[in-house]
């Protein structure tokens, strides 16, 4: 295809090559292994066979190695966009499929699409100013976020993390936010939520140290934080009970007041800075580092946890919760779901 679209002599190898050695120096170059990260020239690599011709065409006529080097960055980096686009299709269809609900998984779909084709669809959202004006017209306010990799829950999810920005610049004019994970079911009225007496704390939360489920109330510092790393002995204690994200309470007017989302960029940037050793993967164990000294505890009835991974939770403690959480792998609507608690969430 190539020998049709180049005119003869197009390399400068035929000066420096015999006319038998040219196609030897490109089939060895094309025949090396090569890996991901050996691929060059970023942007400047042509994207089809057009562009490549066009390019070898020009006046800086390459010779027979940079030609093929040439041609196999191009090959490579097609291969991967299609193995790429291969795993994509993979996940949504078997990974996504199975562990979000039908209809969310549908609109993923459709939004991943979207996304992939509009322009208009990877505009950023809309300025922290006109964020108010969505959710201003009720006097309790919630803000809902997702633990799967959903395209729906994007916009959710960020308001949530660009929330930690200095000044809490995303919600302005808000005094106070209820924060709702998406894998629980909300059995009782929240809005004594607004009533409660933080004491000056920024995030109310149900510790997970005490309880009679000693499974799941038993979660300390330790559990999270890794302890043999000097910069966390020495800035935590590791018996510090720790607490539950899913449902909490932010007054943000105390959060205003804090230097929190300094804190929580510091701490991930030294997370970084040491290989990502400091604590478990999660987003817990760098919010008990952020907001550390900032917490207010609320009573266990306001959020009963991990009904995803455990199910001796009795009947009675279920219908007694305000808010019952799936936290953990066995979420409600999939297959590995405990029957017996399924129905909390049908």
């Amino acid at each position: 295809c190539l020998g049709k679209k180049l005119s003869p002599g197009v390399l400068r190898g035929r000066n420096l090559q015999s006319a038998s050695s040219v196609p030897q120096v490109i089939y060895q170059i094309l025949e090396e292994s090569s890996g991901r990260d050996e691929i060059v020239g970023g942007p400047d690599i042509p994207q089809t066979l057009e562009e490549f011709v066009d390019s070898i065409k020009g006046s800086n006529r390459p010779d027979a190695k940079t030609f093929a080097i040439k041609l196999k960055n191009m090959i490579t980096l097609l291969e991967q966009r299609t193995r790429t686009a291969k795993i994509q299709e993979y996940l949504y269809r078997h990974v996504a499929s199975s562990s979000i609900p039908k209809n969310l998984h549908c609109l993923a779909l459709r939004l991943a699409h979207e996304h992939a084709t509009n322009a208009a669809a990877r505009l950023q959202l809309p300025v922290p100013e006109l964020v108010p004006t969505l959710v201003n017209n009720s006097y309790y306010h919630f803000v809902l976020a997702s633990d799967n990799i959903l395209a729906a829950s994007v916009v959710a999810t960020s308001l949530v993390y660009n929330s930690l920005r200095p000044e809490m610049v995303m919600f302005p004019s808000l005094n106070k936010v209820v924060f709702l994970d998406d894998d629980l079911v909300v059995q009782s009225d929240l809005s004594p939520l607004w009533e409660i007496d933080m004491n000056g704390k920024v995030n109310g939360a149900v510790e997970t140290c005490r309880g009679t489920d000693k499974f799941v109330m038993s979660k300390r510092f330790k559990n999270y934080l890794n302890f043999s790393h000097p910069l966390i002995s020495k800035n935590f204690d590791p018996n510090e009970c720790a607490w539950a994200y899913g449902m909490n309470i932010f007054d943000l007017e105390a959060w205003r007041k804090t230097n929190i989302s300094e804190n929580y960029h510091y701490w991930l940037e030294e997370n970084l800075k040491s290989d990502l050793s400091l604590w478990q993967l999660g987003t817990l164990p760098p919010g008990l580092i952020a907001f550390h000294g900032h917490v207010h505890v609320i009573d266990p009835f306001w959020h009963m946890l991990g009904l995803g991974y455990q199910e001796n939770t009795s009947a009675a403690d279920v219908e007694q919760a305000a808010v019952v959480h799936f936290n953990g792998r066995a979420k409600p609507w999939l297959d590995i779901a405990f029957p017996e608690l399924k129905k909390l969430w049908t």
